[in-house]
């Protein structure tokens, strides 16, 4: 009776059957997650704390992300540029780290300190209405961002990520700003 419903010896075929087709939908997800980020750029729109603060920009486009290629992030910060890595796990979860960035003093009201440290938090994002949101790991606030229009978010830094082979000196990120 086990056999004919296909349950008897069939079922370690079955198991190892629907254990990759799980694994290979598993891979499939990360790139389906970057490519929805990959070669976008974003300006910040607001700010919003778990205590319904509401931060602004006086100039949206001074701050800025451009998911470029092979996890590359380039962030303007007012005054300060930034690369970062960046990485999608699934459909919905983002890590942003490993960043570089020149630390250019911007004016007292400048969300640019704030912004560059809020990074390294992001836990999540997703789209509604066109716009890029950013959640905070603990709640700690979202960020909403609107499609740039034209170009890149910035020109990238320039910088040195593999030392020359016979340096033997490790490899270092230098900021030019």
């Amino acid at each position: 009776m086990a056999d004919s419903e296909g349950l008897g010896m069939n079922c370690p075929s079955r198991i190892f059957r629907c254990a990759a087709t799980a694994l290979l939908l598993g891979l499939c997800v990360p790139a389906f997650a970057d490519a929805q980020l990959e070669g976008t750029s974003w300006t910040m729109v607001r700010f919003q704390s778990m205590d319904d603060s509401v931060l602004t920009p006086a100039d949206p486009t001074r701050y800025t992300l451009g998911f470029a290629g092979h996890g590359r992030l380039r962030i303007r910060a007012d005054c300060n540029k930034a690369q970062a890595g960046w990485k999608t796990d699934d459909a919905s979860s983002l890590r942003i780290s490993h960043m570089v960035m020149t630390r250019v003093r911007c004016s007292k009201r400048s969300l640019s300190a704030r912004f560059l440290r809020d990074l390294a938090y992001v836990r999540t994002y997703t789209f509604r209405d066109d716009h890029l949101f950013l959640a905070l790991k603990a709640d700690a606030g979202i960020y909403e961002f609107a499609p740039m229009t034209g170009g890149t978010a910035h020109a990238p830094l320039h910088t040195q990520t593999r030392p020359p082979a016979d340096s033997g000196n490790p490899p270092l990120c230098v900021a030019k700003g």
